[in-house]
C-alpha cells in the first residue's frame, strides 16, 4: 500500500521540521515567523507550529519558538489605521474599522483578506514589520509562560508568575507598538 509510506514520510517530514526549527538561534526564529506569520495565517499552516509552543511550555515550562509572532497583529492593525485615513473609498474604509477591532484582538484574517492582501504592498509591508518586531522581542529573551491569548491579550502570556519577572512583557508591549506605527507609517508614507 502507498498510504502507509506516504503517511511515515510525512510524519518524518514534519518531525524533521519540528526539529529543525526548535534548533533554530531564537532571533533568527522569530525574524522567520515574524515575516512568514501572516503567509502561514493565510493557508491555515500556523497551526502547524502551535503544537511545538504547547509542548515547550508543557516541558521546559516556557516557549521561545512562537513569541516571533507576536508583532503581526499589531503590525497589521498599523497598516489597516493608515488604509483607514489615506483612502477615500468608502467601502474600504468601512472595512478597516471591523479589521482594526480585530487586529487588536489578534485575529488578522479580516485584515489580509479584506484589505491588505489585495493590495500587494500593506501585506509586504508587514511582514517585513513583524519579521523586524519578531526579531526584537526574541533577542530580549522574552518568553512565552503560558499558552497566550493574541493581540493585546497575549502581554500576561510573557510575565514569568514563579518569579514576578515582567521584562518579557514590557518587551512585548514595546515591540508591539513599534509593530503598530511601523506598519502605520510604511503604509501611510507609500
Amino acid at each position: 500500500m502507498i498510504i502507509g509510506p506516504v503517511t511515515s514520510y510525512l510524519q518524518s517530514f514534519i518531525g524533521e521540521g519540528y526539529t529543525w526549527i526548535y534548533n533554530l538561534n531564537p532571533t533568527i526564529c522569530g525574524i522567520l515567523l515574524g515575516g512568514l506569520w501572516q503567509v502561514l495565517v493565510m493557508f491555515g499552516l500556523h497551526w502547524a507550529i502551535t503544537p511545538l509552543m504547547i509542548n515547550n511550555i508543557q516541558t521546559l515550562g516556557f516557549d521561545t519558538i512562537m513569541i516571533g509572532m507576536f508583532g503581526a497583529s499589531f503590525a497589521q492593525t498599523g497598516a489597516v489605521i493608515a488604509i483607514y485615513l489615506r483612502s477615500r473609498n468608502k467601502k474600504t474604509k468601512s472595512l478597516c474599522i471591523p479589521a482594526i477591532v480585530s487586529g487588536l484582538a489578534g485575529v488578522t484574517e479580516p485584515a489580509i483578506y479584506g484589505i491588505t492582501l489585495p493590495k500587494k504592498k500593506p501585506f509586504i509591508i508587514t511582514c517585513i514589520v513583524s519579521a523586524i518586531t519578531g526579531a526584537i522581542i526574541a533577542a530580549s529573551g522574552a518568553k512565552y509562560y503560558i499558552v497566550p491569548g493574541m493581540g493585546v491579550f497575549g502581554y500576561t502570556a510573557f510575565m514569568n508568575t514563579q518569579t514576578q519577572n515582567i521584562t518579557g512583557m514590557i518587551w512585548a508591549i514595546g515591540a508591539s507598538i513599534l509593530a503598530l506605527v511601523g506598519g502605520f507609517a510604511a503604509v501611510y508614507l507609500t
